[in-house]
């Protein structure tokens, strides 16, 4: 019997010396993220669970590799707060996590500060009450926060991810706690992300990218629209390190957050989203004399060892589709670049099977 189950065995009439005591042991072994956690009594994972078959299984989660059913991710969601309708996504995620292209290994031990953002399209996002609107990278939207803390607490408890052993970020980041949000499809003038990515309108999709932060950006010269993109490239710039091929800043994509007074900007001036893609691709450049010496002679080596000829700039992304445009988010023209790792990962979309929308 795991440490998790014995607490299952818990009935519902808990007091808060309980809660207290499942806290401290939760401190004590290692399974919290340092926020306090419910207690996963029968009742609590029962109803995470929904109508998802507990033995379904989820995969083998890095590092630990062993085999993770619903039920076991059920339990993470019912200390986590998750609330029914939204286990679907959280196992989706975990899903596309586990593609190799993802990388979720180095994702999860490297020194450095990346980890796994989740974007929610579709219907899904409002059986799960998971919010693209005002905030939606903040506090407040509660199943943005139950799902992204979920997935934290299932990497970390049933993957072996744990902070300052395996899981080695240096410095880490607020994201690492959650990190969840929901497409503003509903106000955005262009088709869904998810349809972007290949899927169709009424899909219920997740896409997982492995991001380094967040990055707010405040275009004031907001009703031209290259004066408007040339703000996000700006704030583009500043993302931290050379890829470790040091052929792009991160790994050859950026997420670029257009809140809906933005994107219709740029929608009556007739731009599409492959418009914005394209116009990004070329200003996302940091001018390789910019470098610092070291970053340059990464660059430099990079180039050689690849065969390429030399380029005046180092790009963010790899290609104009690897600009990942989504509209969310509520009034106002602030919006927001989540610069991804500087390791290889590529972002990745599963839709949500007819058994994870029960």
């Amino acid at each position: 019997m795991s440490r998790f189950e014995t607490w299952e065995s818990w009935g519902p009439a808990l007091t808060d010396a309980d809660f207290a005591a499942f806290n401290a042991t939760a401190w004590a072994e290692g399974f919290t993220d340092g926020l306090p956690l419910a207690v996963p009594t029968p009742a609590r994972v029962a109803a995470v669970l929904g109508g998802i078959p507990p033995d379904r299984p989820v995969g083998r989660i890095p590092v630990r590799r062993r085999p993770v059913t619903a039920h076991d991710v059920a339990v993470q969601g019912a200390m986590a707060g998750l609330g029914p309708g939204a286990l679907g996504v959280v196992i989706a995620a975990l899903e596309a996590m586990q593609v190799p292209e993802f990388n979720l290994l180095g994702i999860g031990t490297t020194t450095g500060s990346a980890t796994p953002a989740l974007v929610v399209s579709g219907p899904v996002r409002h059986r799960a009450r998971i919010q693209g609107g005002a905030n939606a990278l903040g506090p407040g939207p509660w199943a943005n926060a139950a799902v992204g803390r979920t997935v934290r607490l299932v990497l970390q408890n049933l993957g072996g991810l744990a902070p300052g052993t395996v899981d080695m970020a240096t410095l880490g980041q607020p994201g690492k706690f959650t990190f969840c949000f929901g497409e503003n499809s509903e106000e955005s003038p262009w088709p869904s992300f998810a349809e972007a990515r290949g899927f169709a309108p009424d899909d219920d999709v997740v896409t997982v990218v492995g991001v380094a932060g967040s990055l707010e950006v405040v275009p004031h010269a907001d009703t031209d629209p290259k004066d408007l993109l040339d703000t996000y490239a700006l704030a583009g710039r500043a993302a931290g390190s050379l890829s470790v091929g040091g052929t792009t800043l991160g790994s050859g994509q950026v997420v670029v957050i257009l809140p809906p007074e933005a994107a219709a900007i740029l929608d009556r001036a007739g731009w599409s989203r492959a418009d914005v893609q394209a116009y990004l691709y070329e200003a996302l450049v940091v001018p390789v004399e910019a470098l610092a010496p070291g970053q340059r002679r990464l660059w430099e080596d990079a180039q050689a060892a690849a065969g390429l000829a030399p380029e005046p700039v180092v790009r963010a992304a790899a290609q104009p589709e690897d600009v990942l445009v989504v509209v969310a988010g509520g009034t106002g023209i602030k919006g927001a670049v989540l610069p991804t790792w500087g390791a290889p990962t590529r972002a990745v979309s599963r839709a949500l099977d007819p058994v994870l929308r029960a």
